[in-house]
């Protein structure tokens, strides 16, 4: 048993020493006391924790430096993932862009006219000191502008809700100016109307060259439709003609009630000469559509028709009318004449204030009526 534990120790003290000296020892085999059985700590004692326990943590030959398998230089990494960073050229977290990753966007889409949009170094904004501003006037769509002079993109009249002309840019490029377009049917002629309902700018049939007829205006309000005028002594009942020449438009005596005879057309092609027809104008007999007939004035009389200074009567050739032209210059107000105005000044006055039809053509049956009704009228 002594020679064991002497073989133990000196296999513990080769260890010492081919490890080198410890702290705490003296570089002896021996303890303090000489005991060749103490160890280098001084206590003689095997059982002492400092004894070298294989056990215990040695040199890890795997390290290549002596050092513990546990110690600091060799701890492993426990985060999750790499953390998002500004500079990575990729746009992550709250990062508006990130280096060259600028999320498709350029600098027409931040307002400008153009340049190079770049990426502030914190990520948080873009960097817009490389592009340039949008020029109102360049014929050019750019940056927030809706349109640029000539450059309206696909914008029409009709797609600003008009039926037609020319919308153009206003002078700010930010908006459309819409006052070359026109509305249809609003009774204003605007945009490319040549008329509009019943305005035709002072066109009549006579400034378009013919003799008869009244305009109409096309549904588009682009074209003046002249199809309702007419030329008189053409043979071709055209306008609002009642004939013309030989074109009788299908009437004849015996159609119109008139008994035998030849039916003709008057020069002005606005009634039919019934002179030649049995019952026709010209017999002195108010018969067929006579209003009068030569001296058969059914019993009328300048007085009668409206005029209180009174005068001569007569009928017109075509027995389709009274002739007035030689009845007195003043109407009465409360009888509708052929020709302007009326006796009574204040009644004239405030008729013409309502309808100035009534003092400018004439003193038709709606004067008459608005006489009847007026305060300053003493009509019946």
């Amino acid at each position: 048993m002594v020679f064991n534990r002497f073989s133990w120790i000196v296999s513990a003290c080769a260890l010492v020493v081919a490890c080198g000296d410890d702290a705490g020892t003296t570089g002896s085999p021996t303890g303090s006391s000489g005991d060749p059985t103490a160890m280098t700590t001084g206590t003689g004692d095997p059982s002492n924790t400092s004894t070298a326990d294989p056990s215990s943590t040695t040199a890890d030959p795997t390290t290549g430096g002596g050092e513990s398998s546990s110690g600091s230089s060799g701890a492993v990494d426990s985060s999750t993932g790499p953390v998002d960073m500004c500079g990575n050229d990729m746009i992550d977290g709250d990062e508006s862009c990130d280096g060259t990753d600028l999320g498709d966007r350029t600098c027409v889409d931040e307002g400008f006219e153009g340049g190079i949009l770049g990426c502030q170094a914190d990520c948080a904004a873009f960097d817009t000191t490389q592009c340039t501003m949008a020029i109102c006037g360049n014929n050019f769509i750019e940056g927030a502008e809706v349109c640029d002079s000539g450059d309206i993109g696909k914008a029409t009249c009709q797609t600003e809700g008009f039926d037609n002309g020319q919308v153009a840019c206003n002078d700010n490029c930010d908006g459309f100016d819409t006052s070359g377009c026109g509305t249809c049917g609003n009774v204003i002629v605007d945009g490319d109307e040549q008329c509009d309902s019943i305005v035709f700018l002072g066109q009549t049939c006579q400034t378009l060259g013919f003799e008869t007829g009244t305009l109409t205006c096309s549904p588009d309000c682009l074209t003046i439709d002249t199809s309702t005028c007419g030329n008189c002594a053409n043979d071709a009942t055209d306008g609002d003609e009642v004939c013309d020449g030989l074109d009788l438009n299908g009437e004849s005596c015996m159609t119109l009630g008139l008994g035998m005879g030849t039916l003709g057309c008057v020069p002005t092609c606005t009634a039919y000469d019934t002179t030649m027809c049995e019952l026709g104008c010209g017999n002195n007999v108010i018969d067929g559509i006579d209003v009068c007939d030569g001296t058969d004035l059914a019993g009328e009389t300048c007085i009668t028709q409206g005029f209180p200074t009174g005068g001569t009567l007569t009928c017109l050739d075509d027995c389709s009318a009274f002739d007035l032209s030689a009845c007195g210059s003043s109407g009465n107000c409360c009888v509708a004449h052929a020709f302007p105005g009326c006796e009574d000044a204040g009644c004239e006055a405030a008729v013409c204030a309502a309808d100035p039809f009534c003092c400018s053509v004439e003193w038709d049956g709606l004067c008459e009526g608005d006489a009847a009704v007026n305060g300053a009228c003493n009509c019946p």
